[in-house]
């Protein structure tokens, strides 16, 4: 219902009781009561219980268009203001939402951060272990070391290259489950 309209003397029921009722059940509709008995005491009450405008019988024609016109304006002026709130509303939980992925995709690029350069320095401590066991391999033979001692010597070289390229591979494996 957008408006009512309705006069204080009904049959069964009073204007005053109906719009009684109306608050009781908390509906707040825009109301125009015509009256006979339009005393000042009756039209404050009347104003006081949320009616917007009232007549007095009897009234012309011309005096019952210009009550409802300025009704339906404070109705369309109130769906407006109601539109402008829910677009308003609208916006901000729109922003809210756009800054709460901002803020999970720094999150997400701070974690990122993070595991690159651990995976930054893990490489470089297994490229470390590499690079230095090679140089070693490559070094002279040195003829005052038994040649069964250098040979292991090699030996235990290699293992500690091939340990750190074991190490660098399951990283490389990780890295790519994690891309999955």
């Amino acid at each position: 219902v957008d408006m009512l309209i309705t006069d204080i003397a009904m049959p069964e029921m009073s204007g005053f009781e109906l719009i009684e009722e109306l608050q009781k059940r908390q509906l707040t509709i825009p109301t125009i009561t015509i009256t006979a008995y339009g005393t000042k005491n009756n039209v404050v009450d009347l104003m006081h219980k949320g009616v917007i405008d009232y007549l007095d019988k009897p009234f012309k024609l011309k005096e019952f268009e210009k009550c409802v016109n300025s009704v339906v304006e404070k109705i369309i002026q109130k769906r407006i203001e109601q539109k402008d709130k829910e677009i308003s509303i609208n916006e901000k939980e729109t922003r809210i939402q756009t800054l709460q992925q901002q803020l999970t995709q720094s999150q997400e690029f701070e974690i990122l951060g993070k595991l690159a350069g651990g995976i930054i320095h893990d490489f470089n401590n297994m490229l470390t272990a590499i690079s230095g066991y090679a140089d070693l391999i490559q070094e002279k033979v040195d003829p005052h070391v038994n040649g069964e001692m250098q040979i292991k010597k090699y030996q235990y070289y290699g293992e500690q290259i091939l340990k750190a390229s074991a190490v660098a591979g399951n990283t490389i494996k990780q890295l790519q489950a994690f891309k999955k």
